[in-house]
């Protein structure tokens, strides 16, 4: 019969585990990684010294970004995220033992947006990649910041958990000189412009009906707004002649936007 010999180490390399965990905020497989013992060891040994498990947030203390940036919406760019934020991004509401939290995830092939949010909010969070189960080769892109004032901020124009069935148009925007930007940053999230037969060009949007008539209303465009299969609406421009209002009233002096959009809007204009 085999026997497992609890590993017996000195009390100074306790104290340098300890230390490693509550001072330098080194993660349990950090540690193991670092002295040469495995994972269950470091665990054993933390819970004999009394160790406090660190939640959520405090985990994330090592990370920093401008948790301020959507308290005022004043230029382009936060005009942009906003609207991305209320299309294609997901907040948590805070718990007991985490903050609230802000989730962008797109797939892989769009990770340039979630590059440029982070350099506007100069974020040094990692980016991790993630691998869908059920659909081979898709693999997506994650960007997770904690922040109770960020989630705040963010409610403030109606962005909350569980958003999509309920969005409204946020009323601050809809005069904003930034308006253009927000309903871009939107579009780029959850709408889309397709180009069938090198010729036939299509614009859809999803969105709440309040939201989507508020797009219609803002930029005076004569298009269909119905309910075809779920409680999603959406929004389609029929004509040319209208496809082109909208999409040179969004693109109007841009500097942020996905990147193969603005592309499809530039062919656009050659063909029309």
């Amino acid at each position: 019969m085999n026997v497992i010999r609890k590993i017996e180490i000195e009390q100074e390399e306790k104290n340098k585990m300890l230390k490693m965990y509550n001072e330098d905020k080194m993660s349990l497989q950090k540690i193991a990684n670092t002295t040469g013992f495995s994972i269950a060891t470091v665990h054993r040994i933390l819970t004999e010294m009394n160790y406090i498990p660190r939640n959520n947030r405090e985990q994330a203390l090592k990370y920093a970004f401008n948790e301020n940036y959507f308290e005022n919406i004043d230029c382009e760019h936060k005009a942009y995220w906003l609207g991305y934020i209320c299309a294609d991004a997901t907040i948590y509401n805070q718990t007991k033992t985490d903050s609230g939290i802000l989730k962008f995830e797109m797939k892989k092939q769009d990770e340039e947006l979630i590059f440029k949010f982070k350099e506007d909010i100069h974020s040094n969070h990692p980016i991790k990649y993630y691998t869908n189960k059920q659909f081979k080769g898709y693999r997506s892109a994650r960007l997770v910041l904690r922040s109770n004032k960020m989630v705040q901020d963010l409610a403030k124009y109606g962005v909350t958990a569980n958003k999509s069935l309920v969005l409204n148009f946020p009323e601050q925007l809809i005069s904003n000189q930034y308006v253009g930007a927000f309903i871009r940053g939107y579009f780029d999230g959850d709408g889309s412009l397709c180009l069938y037969s090198n010729e036939v060009f299509d614009i859809k949007i999803i969105g709440t009906e309040n939201f989507l008539n508020t797009i219609k209303d803002v930029i005076q465009i004569k298009c269909r707004i119905s309910n075809p299969k779920s409680k999603a609406y959406e929004l389609r421009i029929s004509s040319n002649e209208e496809r082109k209002k909208f999409l040179t009233f969004i693109y109007k002096n841009a500097t942020v936007y996905l990147q193969r959009k603005y592309d499809r809007f530039q062919l656009f204009l050659q063909k029309h």
